[in-house]
């Protein structure tokens, strides 16, 4: 899987594309990465993942068991959005 830039370092790359940031700013963009790092730990090794399946009341409601699927999960929106995104490698 190629490496995916985090939402903190697009955001600090855009924010300081033209400007040289604060202390400040700097403190608050590692603080944030901290953050998102700690977020990335909760989740148990996906690596090797190519299957996803969503379950609900119904049973399952989305299954994709391609081969060559690559499998992304982020939390977003303040711990409140799960996100998976599934791709082929």
């Amino acid at each position: 899987m190629a490496e995916i830039q985090t939402s903190v370092e697009w955001l600090a790359e855009q924010l300081f594309k033209d400007a040289t940031p604060t202390l400040r700013q700097m403190a608050l963009i590692e603080e944030a990465k901290e953050m998102e790092s700690k977020q990335a730990k909760s989740f148990p090794n996906i690596g090797n993942v190519n299957r996803v399946e969503v379950i609900d009341e119904n049973g399952r409601s989305y299954v994709n068991w391609e081969i060559n699927n690559s499998v992304e999960i982020q939390i977003q929106d303040s711990g409140k959005t799960l996100k998976v995104f599934v791709s082929q490698k």
